[in-house]
């Protein structure tokens, strides 16, 4: 409790906790005594030189306010005692406040190790079953590429066997040769379609006639023209110049040639400028002999081989398939 002592005109006495004046100091040690400025905690008694002006009326004291919560005084001594209390009941708010958000944080971070505790858990399942799947497809392709090498194994094609075994009773070339026969179609096709296709028609068409396993003429690869002929009773393979082919080629143009008369004899004409078959005869003439305008005999015979290795190609698959 603070007490003034003020003076004005006379000498006044003060208590600031009661707010109760007077200008008698038995009057004022009478207020002391009362119960309630007995039920106040302090009083201070101030001299004349140290006392507050009592405000007259309509006049306004100056205020103070505490800084913490905006409340305000009349007395600066009230707003100390006030601020004391104020000011660590402020700290003990911002130390909750703090220690709310100390927990906030740590509770986020324990949310986030927790979080990324399961993604490394899934990811450490998704690398396994990664590594799972990986090694499943390894032993898949491993046990494929056996299976292909089994495969290829027991369907692998044996050449010598099937030229050797399954061909040993196919006729020889000369004797193939010396079996065809051809007619006036023959010859006619051949003014028709050409020497090149021509030839090779007869030869293809005479080989078809026969059995796979009876033919002289077998090819193992086509692109390279690789040919096996028999002769002799034995296979063997043609040589890159395919003498024997060329030699085989040239034997059936020349039966070929040999049928001219034919056509004369079904069109006696034929040797008239101005018979209507004349033309006819001297196309199928110039195309016997390796067609007109003196063409190229050995690179009409290439094209001819060619055909004669496509058309007579071993398919592996095939009889690789029937076990040779």
């Amino acid at each position: 409790m603070s007490l003034k002592k003020v003076a004005e005109n006379s000498e006044k006495f003060f208590c600031e906790k009661c707010d109760y004046s007077c200008s008698k100091k038995s009057d004022f040690n009478k207020h002391l005594l009362t119960r309630k400025h007995k039920n106040g905690d302090f009083f201070t008694f101030i001299e004349q030189k140290s006392r507050q002006k009592i405000p007259e009326k309509n006049e306004v004291l100056e205020s103070f306010g505490c800084k913490y919560c905006n409340k305000t005084y009349k007395i600066r001594n009230s707003l100390w005692y006030h601020e004391k209390r104020c000011g660590d009941k402020k700290v003990a708010n911002n130390i909750d406040t703090l220690t709310n958000l100390v927990l906030e944080v740590v509770q986020n971070n324990n949310e986030l190790q927790k979080h990324n505790s399961e993604l490394q858990k899934q990811n450490k399942e998704f690398q396994t079953k990664m590594i799972d799947t990986f090694s499943n497809v390894i032993v898949n392709q491993n046990n494929c590429v056996v299976n292909n090498i089994n495969s290829n194994n027991k369907t692998s094609f044996n050449l010598h066997f099937f030229l050797n075994e399954k061909c040993k009773n196919a006729s020889n070339l000369s004797d193939f040769m010396n079996s065809i026969e051809l007619s006036i179609d023959d010859l006619e096709n051949v003014g028709k379609l050409g020497y090149v296709d021509g030839i090779s028609n007869i030869i293809i068409n005479k080989l078809k006639e026969m059995d796979v396993y009876s033919r002289p003429i077998h090819c193992a690869d086509s692109k390279r023209e690789i040919i096996y002929i028999k002769e002799n009773d034995v296979w063997t393979k043609e040589d890159t110049e395919n003498q024997r082919l060329r030699k085989s080629i040239k034997e059936v143009s020349f039966k070929n040639c040999r049928n001219f008369h034919l056509f004369k004899e079904k069109h006696p004409d034929c040797v008239k400028s101005d018979s209507v078959h004349s033309d006819h005869y001297l196309k199928i003439v110039s195309e016997s002999i390796g067609g007109k305008g003196g063409q190229d005999i050995t690179n009409n015979e290439n094209k001819i081989i060619k055909k004669i290795a496509r058309e007579m190609y071993i398919d592996k698959s095939k009889f690789a398939m029937l076990g040779f």
